[in-house]
């Protein structure tokens, strides 16, 4: 008999399995396989990271901190009303300084007006020396009688004082006077100079009454003769309460200056800081915690896993940033900031 062929069933499978590995790993789909398997990438989770602040529980030292503004404050402009050229004859101010009501602060060239006032002023003087000389004459020697002189005198006097009137008048027209008492602050370069021309503002005083106003929403009770120190720059002045007005929850407060204000401009401010009574024992947290929802007041608390949890809260207070928590918080819990 002849043998008959037979098949090695082992090589087979063998051969099968090495063909199905080459086509996982380089693809079955006919082409050369020079190209990579693609890569999924699973991005690694992160926690929410939540900027946090303690719940404290201690004493509040609040403070009110005001601003002082003068009262009636307003800038003044004085200038010339002509349009021809003057020349400065006296600048008796300079910037910063302080001038009165009715002083008079530069002066120009006016025909002499001044040296005749000078002169009616004198001859009143002498008119009046003259007068009182004719009444010691007369009680010397009541025989001669000096009351024609006498007369004469005082009508000459009251006509002088006429001439001065209407030679100020007219000296007033070549005047810078301060109507109101102030500070200069700004003097125009041509006054400086000596000339000027035209009518433009040559000297500007600030002014203001000697009392500061300040105002505020906060409920500390302030009584009418109580003092509080204020200060500008390095300086610091006593200042009384002379008035109090309270509007639609504002309060409105006059100081009067006790101390000397040299060096206080009238456009300067002051600022004042008063201390208030501590609160003791008071649960806080800073004000920006707490979220108003539908007039409710929240906070959200961190637990120990990192997760955030609502929680209704009750306010007592605002004092200083600082959210005073009658319920809802405890000392030591976190809460978040945003």
């Amino acid at each position: 008999m002849g043998k008959t062929a037979g098949y090695n069933w082992k090589s087979i499978l063998y051969g099968s399995g090495l063909v199905l590995a080459a086509c996982i790993m380089w693809g079955c789909n006919g082409e050369s396989g020079n190209e990579a398997a693609p890569v999924v990438t699973i991005e690694e989770y992160r926690k929410n990271v939540y900027q946090t602040t303690a719940v404290k529980k201690g004493t509040i030292e609040p403070a009110l901190t005001l601003t002082l503004t003068p009262d009636q404050f307003e800038i003044k402009q004085y200038s010339m009303d002509t349009e021809e050229m003057l020349k400065v004859a006296e600048l008796h101010v300079e910037e910063g300084s302080h001038v009165t009501e009715g002083q008079v602060m530069a002066v120009f060239e006016n025909d002499g007006l001044q040296e005749k006032i000078d002169e009616y002023e004198q001859r009143k003087e002498e008119d009046r020396l003259l007068a009182e000389h004719y009444q010691k004459l007369a009680k010397i020697d009541s025989a001669q009688d000096y009351a024609k002189d006498i007369k004469k005198l005082k009508e000459d006097i009251s006509l002088m004082d006429i001439y001065i009137e209407e030679t100020k008048a007219e000296l007033k027209d070549f005047q810078l006077i301060a109507s109101k008492a102030g500070t200069v602050t700004k003097i125009e370069e041509d006054l400086k100079k000596g000339f000027v021309t035209g009518n433009y503002s040559l000297i500007s005083v600030v002014s203001g009454s000697s009392d500061y106003i300040a105002e505020t929403s906060d409920d500390y009770v302030f009584q009418i003769g109580d003092t509080y120190e204020a200060a500008f720059q390095l300086a610091v002045y006593e200042m009384k309460v002379i008035a109090v007005e309270e509007t639609e929850g504002r309060q409105r407060i006059t100081f009067e200056p006790v101390s000397d204000m040299t060096g206080v401009a009238e456009q300067d401010k002051l600022s004042m800081t008063i201390k208030k009574t501590p609160i003791r024992n008071a649960v806080y947290v800073e004000q920006t915690a707490i979220h108003t929802i539908d007039d409710k007041d929240y906070a959200f608390t961190v637990d120990e896993n990192g997760y955030r949890h609502a929680v209704l809260v009750t306010v007592k207070e605002v004092v200083d940033e600082y959210a005073i928590i009658a319920d809802g918080l405890k000392e030591g819990e976190q809460v978040t900031l945003n």
